[in-house]
């Protein structure tokens, strides 16, 4: 097995590990926190994830749709 890297490439050695736990022994400040940027809310609220069962052939349209465009999968599709 390799070793574990940093995301720069070096190696996480124990001075790594020592600066990290430093780090964490600091703690959290929470004026360095940004919002990340991800999918747009659908209204006031975050939405909900909502599983649901397709009938067979609405089920084939959808794989058919995401086949010919570049959404590749049934999720992507849908929306």
């Amino acid at each position: 097995m390799t070793e574990p890297r940093k995301a720069t490439g070096g190696p996480m050695d124990d001075e790594f590990w020592r600066r990290a736990e430093e780090k964490a022994d600091a703690g959290l400040d929470p004026s360095r926190l940004r919002r990340r940027v991800g999918r747009p809310t659908l209204g006031e609220e975050a939405a909900g994830l909502t599983a649901g069962r397709l009938p067979p052939e609405i089920r084939r349209a959808l794989d058919k749709r995401a086949r010919s465009t570049s959404a590749r999968a049934r999720s992507s599709a849908a929306r």
